[in-house]
């Protein structure tokens, strides 16, 4: 079953200027459209790091826990030639063992801000990952904020600023904390359809008849859903022999 995002919520706006408030507003808005308008994770995920960069950061990263590793599925930058030379394929070491700030919201944290981005670390390599990471990014500060779901961690986004830029303020936190749950609604929603899907054509497959034996006749069998979202539910048919053959 499909779910749906939340509307836009309110994002804390004291004492902040009326225009900056309606922009985060908006911001919400753009994204929630964004995340909706498909069930492409892949898809959805960029164009929300497409909005929040540069409204929000310098750069912003997508990561997805896949099995026990994490997958970096994207880094976004003001300078494209920089986020492709940083994103790079493989699977990054899971949280379970690191001590980094990327571990510690996979893990159930967040939203956790890093300024410190201190050494790799040799023992830790999910850490030198990341340490790695926020050097080529030139980094001066991040906001990591999580992707979870019905108590499930799903990934986390992060967001980056460069040298010159203000620290994250409660507000920019509380936002970013709103983006991380509707990107893992949509992630979610995404891997559900993706479940079903699969689970329909498991079923089609089963459901379509044995030819085998009638090497006389050339027979095909294709199954036709007669239902477009749940693609079950058809005709049945089968073709066998008579007694005269």
């Amino acid at each position: 079953m499909k779910r749906e995002p939340t509307p836009p919520a309110a994002v804390p706006s004291e004492e902040l200027p009326p225009e900056v408030a309606a922009a985060r507003l908006r911001l919400l808005a753009d994204v929630s459209r964004a995340l909706a308008s498909g069930l492409d994770a892949q898809e959805s995920l960029r164009r929300l790091a497409r909005l929040v960069v540069p409204q929000l950061a310098d750069a912003c990263v997508v990561d997805v826990v896949e099995g026990e590793g994490v997958r970096r599925l994207m880094v976004t930058d003001r300078d494209t030639e920089r986020a492709l030379r940083v994103l790079s394929g493989g699977l990054l070491p899971g949280p379970d063992d690191s001590a980094c700030a990327l571990a510690k919201v996979l893990r159930g944290a967040g939203p956790v801000v890093v300024t410190d981005f201190g050494e790799p670390g040799p023992g830790d390599p999910l850490r030198a990952a990341q340490w790695s990471l926020y050097r080529a990014l030139g980094a001066h500060s991040a906001l990591i904020v999580p992707m979870r779901v019905r108590r499930q961690g799903l990934g986390a986004l992060t967001f980056v600023r460069r040298t010159g830029a203000p620290a994250f303020d409660e507000q920019e936190q509380a936002l970013a904390a709103d983006l991380g749950h509707r990107a893992a609604l949509a992630l979610d929603n995404a891997r559900l359809y993706a479940l079903q899907e699969h689970t329909a054509e498991q079923l089609q497959l089963s459901l379509l008849p044995d030819l085998t034996g009638l090497d006389h006749l050339q027979l095909a069998t294709r199954y036709l859903a007669a239902r477009e979202r749940a693609e079950v539910g058809g005709d049945w048919y089968d073709a066998f022999p008579l007694p005269d053959g």
